[in-house]
């Protein structure tokens, strides 16, 4: 009885989308609990996944996927995955390339650096150093923008903008997941050519997986939750004495209120208008969050 087990203890409870369970030990529930999906979800990027051409909407699509597996949220795999691929196809087919520039150049000043610091002088290694920090700031750059382009509906320069400043934001999140992709790296490199297998099977998944299970959070704190209606809380009133209704006129006691009618249905509200709405309320209710 103990998988099944029922209680009628009074507490907070947990909310639609959330858990009391810690991050660390959630990731891996959630990682096993959709890990035939993902390996499905592998194959479907690989199968979209065109050099230059339709990378970056892939992405896009594996993105939006994995993000709602980070949610909880139902997905129909195929089918929301080419969805996404299509309705976000121009923005990240334009951020791929700049992805493309900035990876290749990055990636090529590294390998400069730290190849010649052996056979020429040691200053080139500030350099070598200086590039693989770039390197490491861009991975977590496109990592949030992808998450903001299926996500909210804003052009993509500030999303890039954005994406900057959710890495300092995010800063040890975002160290502790690039220690772990790191990892990850160094032993595919180390189990090369054997490591293609687990790429070529649940890889490629499992490594977009880890960023946007961790960096996703921060967009729904600064972005999603601020957009959220707030909800009224309701104060608790203590107890007030009230006037009985059978006490004659003489004997109504100053001070103490009549008792409300709760049959009462509508309240005159005198000459109190509601105030117009202005032009920033609008906008804040019509932006678009997916």
């Amino acid at each position: 009885m103990g998988l099944f087990r029922y209680t009628d203890k009074v507490g907070k409870g947990v909310p639609k989308g959330e858990t009391n369970k810690k991050r660390f030990f959630y990731f891996f529930e959630l990682y096993f609990r959709k890990f035939g999906k993902l390996i499905l979800l592998n194959w479907l990027y690989l199968a979209f996944c065109l050099p230059i051409v339709t990378i970056g909407p892939a992405t896009a699509g594996l993105t939006y996927i994995l993000r709602n597996f980070a949610e909880e949220k139902s997905v129909f795999l195929t089918h929301d995955f080419l969805k996404a691929l299509k309705s976000n196809f121009k923005q990240s087919f334009l951020f791929s390339l700049l992805d493309f520039l900035v990876m290749g150049v990055g990636g090529f000043a590294f390998f400069y650096y730290f190849s010649n610091t052996t056979t020429s002088s040691l200053g080139l290694v500030i350099p070598a150093i200086i590039c693989c920090l770039l390197v490491m700031v861009w991975i977590f750059i496109r990592s949030y923008t992808y998450m903001m382009i299926v996500t909210i509906e804003l052009p993509l320069k500030p999303i890039i903008k954005n994406a900057l400043m959710f890495f300092f934001l995010g800063i040890k999140t975002n160290l502790i997941t690039f220690g772990i992709l790191s990892l990850i790296a160094i032993l595919s490199l180390w189990f090369f050519p054997y490591s293609l297998v687990f790429y070529l099977l649940i890889g490629v998944s499992t490594v977009y997986y880890i960023p946007i299970f961790n960096g996703y959070q921060y967009i729904v704190k600064y972005i999603i939750d601020p957009q959220r209606p707030k909800k009224e809380e309701s104060e608790e009133l203590p107890d007030l004495p009230v006037q009985n209704p059978e006490l004659k006129e003489n004997e109504i006691l100053p001070g103490v209120p009549m008792p409300v009618d709760p049959e009462t249905i509508f309240t005159d509200l005198g000459k109190e208008e509601p105030a117009a709405e202005t032009g920033n309320e609008k906008k804040k209710k019509n932006r678009v969050i997916r």
